[in-house]
């Protein structure tokens, strides 16, 4: 499958909107943000509950030059923390998401940075999602990619079923909807007629499509 192209304009750096087969490991799944006003404050916390990086999405109103900003004024505002490196994030798209690894009645504990595996806490509230790996797919991935050579499209979700014969102008946008066991229900659209059918998403742990969350 071509590579997707992501249609909208990326003007600040520090942005992580896609994962490329990303790996499941032993994490409750992924906690999600749903912005209700834009103003709410995100604040993640150390575990003895001091405050580690807090910052919201009303930046533009609180940057002395609105027009003509970069990621780095924005780190500025926020005395930003340079370790915060999530699942998925773009200040611009209200996207944030991060791998859950545990919870309580009050918390959820999150990985902070992928790279490194440093897990933070965030207080419950009610702009904050947790969907388990097949409910985040479905729900909040925005489109995939995958290799058709090695994971073709089929009739339905059974490896002894034909392949679907997919030409070359299919619509780079490809939508996850539904889930069975290890296989995935797609819609696509080939010369603006849509259609559908299955692939592969995963190999026992190992998700194996891309997924894009902005589009």
């Amino acid at each position: 499958m071509r590579q997707i192209l992501v249609i909208i304009i990326l003007v600040l750096t520090g942005n992580i909107y896609s994962q490329d087969r990303p790996l499941m490991g032993n994490e409750l799944g992924i906690l999600e943000m749903q912005l209700l006003s834009g103003k709410e404050n995100i604040v993640i916390y150390n575990q003895d509950g001091s405050i580690w990086m807090k910052f919201d999405y009303d930046f533009e109103n609180k940057l002395q030059n609105k027009e003509n900003y970069t990621f780095e004024d924005i780190k500025k505002l926020y005395k930003w923390n340079d370790e915060f490196n999530p699942y998925a994030f773009h200040i611009e798209y209200s996207l944030l998401m991060f791998k859950c690894t545990g919870e309580d009645k009050d918390k959820f504990k999150v990985v902070v940075n992928e790279r490194t595996g440093l897990e933070k806490y965030i207080r419950k509230d009610k702009f904050w999602i947790l969907r388990d790996w097949q409910d985040h797919l479905i729900h909040s991935v925005a489109s995939i990619d995958f290799d058709i050579k090695t994971n073709p499209i089929k009739t339905s979700p059974d490896d002894e079923k034909e392949h679907v014969k997919v030409g070359a102008d299919i619509d780079p946008v490809i939508q996850p909807i539904e889930i069975i066991g290890d296989w995935l229900k797609i819609k696509y659209w080939e010369n603006d007629i849509e259609k559908a059918g299955w692939i592969k998403w995963k190999i026992n742990n190992q998700i194996i499509v891309t997924l894009y969350y902005l589009i």
